[in-house]
């Protein structure tokens, strides 16, 4: 994803020149391509009811263990938002990380917006980091 969070420029031609960059940094096959191999990969209700209990935990972490794990991109109450919309799918269902990935930003309407990109883009690298931890059976705390 061609994101920048934060841009400080002096002039406009700078501005349009660090916009150009940007556009030219986004790679619309590689990013359509992300999204798609989401369908490939799912949990099952213990893997997504294991998962949601670490983001807990993690939100819980003191900060020094906080800074060895991967970033749980949402906050608690978008968390508590995300359970409440899987358990509205259906009972205990299978979902894939396309629907993950849906169930994170859909949460992610309460931020405010200040913070809502960050935690969108944020939750497309933690998803990503999911299909591929699960692809390659490496580790992740999470699952």
């Amino acid at each position: 994803m061609a994101f920048k969070g934060d841009l400080r420029v002096s002039s406009i031609p700078e501005l349009i020149r660090c916009a150009d960059d940007l556009y030219g940094s986004f790679k619309i096959d590689r990013n359509i391509a992300n999204f798609q191999s989401l369908k490939d990969y799912s949990l099952n209700s213990e893997e997504f009811a294991h998962l949601v209990g670490r983001a807990k935990q993690y939100l819980n972490l003191p900060k020094d263990l906080k800074s060895q794990k991967a970033e749980f991109p949402l906050g608690d109450s978008q968390l508590s938002q995300m359970v409440r919309a899987y358990y509205n799918l259906g009972n205990e269902v299978d979902i894939d990380l396309w629907d993950f990935y849906n169930l994170m930003t859909g949460a992610n309407k309460s931020s405010y917006i200040d913070s809502a990109v960050d935690r969108v883009v944020d939750s497309h690298t933690f998803t990503l980091n999911l299909a591929h931890s699960l692809e390659n059976r490496s580790h992740n705390w999470y699952l």
